[in-house]
């Protein structure tokens, strides 16, 4: 199982635009035909969003995104490729397609 650490120590291919400090990261982890969501509620709004979050000081997108998954839903990452950048707020958001390895 790769680790956040051999992520930031290998070369994935993927080069997305520089992220602002408070840069989000994206997992789209995909099982058959089910996609994992996070269920958010706040101010009376219910919404859904992909699985991630935002980087801590120093931490490359791929190293987050397996963090990230980690903590939210207790699962092993294999990040595979970087699929879409999404700008929200003025900030860059990569989405990754990530595959479960284990957890």
């Amino acid at each position: 199982m790769a680790t956040a650490a051999d992520v930031e120590k290998r070369d994935l291919g993927l080069t997305p635009a520089p992220l602002t400090e408070a840069g989000r990261v994206a997992a789209i982890i995909l099982g058959g035909d089910r996609v994992a969501l996070i269920e958010r509620v706040r101010n009376g709004q219910r919404y859904f969003l992909f699985p991630g979050g935002h980087l801590e000081p120093g931490e490359t997108p791929e190293a987050g995104l397996i963090r990230e998954v980690s903590e939210e839903l207790g699962l092993d990452v294999r990040v595979e490729r970087l699929v879409a950048e999404v700008v929200f707020e003025g900030r860059r958001q990569p989405h990754y397609l990530a595959s479960v390895t284990g957890g």
